[in-house]
């Protein structure tokens, strides 16, 4: 008997699990208990104990709200306030469509598989075939993420974004390696990781004289950075920040590129990314790190409308990436202003000076001026940052 592939072990695992938890749904209802579940095993609910919803995504959804949401279901009626509340059919459709294609369970009657495979596939010949012309690949951007400030007064994800669509990335990078090598010889220090921690009196001119050459290049790279306040964020937000906090740097970095990418419209235009974030320790496991990358596309495609591509979702070591080494000096750099360390020693005062030099090259200036340092960067712009997690706890 031939044995399982990792991947078909995965997913034979995670079926036995979805059916574990839609069967806990059914316990729970039959003793008439509450309990925290996914959104897709409440749906796999529905399918199983309603055969009816099977066949229709809005008897589907209607019946998901009465079922696990009555407060807002007043007769046969939902308010327009109560729908902000809900969950969207789209997530309810597309969690359909999950446990029936994927996981064979409850499936709609033949006809009805009919009739979604034939839309399906006008779909596909009218954006695919018919319009192969209109869409085409434009953009490929790779970007770089690093964080810093867990513990501080403030929590800082920062980053660059390069343009990779039309420059061989790895060339980009093998160049920038190269000019650090010659600068370790001219100031003769040792050719070891870029990390902030490690400036000191000693190498202070080797680091400032690699960022000036940085902004010598031919394609200097875009510098982005988003950052929250730590005190008052609840313990779920606490888990969630890195996550949360790419994703909405995310979509304010897209805006700005794909009003490049796209020029006029949006509909002759297809943009990939490759996100790297640093290892940073530890990284996620396979299905951790694939649930990540399916969430952030979702939020995307929301955003979008599909012309948006996570084309590689990547944890990788500083040690083996000097654009990884890059952000880790920007983000601590920021992170230096931002929470004020004292500079009281040369080391530090080397380390705040680099800072300074450093964000005024960015091009962000005087921050520690401010009154309220809850800011987000933007590509050089300074916006207001509000609580992005407050409606995110008050739903816990």
């Amino acid at each position: 008997m031939p044995r399982k592939s990792k991947k078909q072990k995965i997913s034979s695992a995670l079926f036995y699990k979805r059916i574990a938890e839609i069967s806990k749904i059914k316990e729970a209802f039959a003793l008439q208990k509450t309990i925290e579940s996914s959104n897709l095993s409440k749906v796999g609910y529905i399918l199983w104990q309603y055969p009816e919803t099977r066949n229709s995504d809005i008897t589907l959804a209607l019946r998901y709200y009465s079922v696990f949401h009555p407060d807002m279901v007043i007769g046969e009626t939902i308010s327009f306030q109560n729908f902000y509340k809900l969950p969207k059919m789209y997530d309810i459709q597309r969690d359909r469509a999950k446990i029936q294609n994927d996981y064979k369970l409850f499936k709609a009657n033949d006809s009805v598989k009919r009739g979604r495979k034939d839309r399906s596939d006008e779909y596909k010949n009218c954006y695919l075939k018919e319009k192969a012309e209109e869409i085409c690949k434009t953009a490929e951007y790779s970007l770089f993420f690093d964080e810093s400030g867990k513990e501080g007064p403030y929590f800082i994800l920062a980053g660059i974004a390069i343009d990779s669509y039309d420059s061989n990335l790895k060339m980009y990078q093998q160049k920038i390696s190269l000019m650090k090598e010659k600068l370790c010889q001219k100031y003769k220090v040792k050719d070891e990781e870029l990390k902030f921690g490690n400036i000191k009196t000693s190498n202070y001119r080797f680091y400032i004289d690699f960022i000036d050459e940085i902004f010598k290049l031919e394609q200097i790279p875009t510098f982005y950075s988003i950052s929250i306040e730590n005190k008052g964020l609840k313990q779920h937000s606490k888990k969630i920040k890195s996550e949360k906090l790419l994703e909405f740097l995310l979509l304010e970095v897209l805006s700005d590129v794909i009003q490049k990418a796209t020029k006029d419209s949006l509909l002759n235009s297809l943009v990939d990314l490759n996100i790297f974030l640093d290892i940073d320790g530890k990284s996620p496991d396979l299905l951790e790190a694939k649930d990540k990358e399916n969430s952030l596309q979702n939020t995307l495609n929301e955003r979008y409308k599909y012309f948006v591509n996570i084309n590689k979702l990547q944890w990788i070591d500083s040690k083996d990436n000097i654009l990884i080494q890059l952000s880790d000096l920007y983000v601590s750099s920021l992170n230096n202003i931002f929470s004020e360390k004292p500079d009281e020693t040369p080391t530090a005062k080397a380390k705040k000076d680099f800072a300074w030099h450093f964000l005024n090259k960015v091009g962000i200036k005087n921050i520690a001026d401010s009154d309220e340092k809850n800011f987000t960067f933007y590509n050089k712009a300074i916006v207001k940052f509000s609580d992005i997690f407050k409606d995110k706890d008050n739903q816990k």
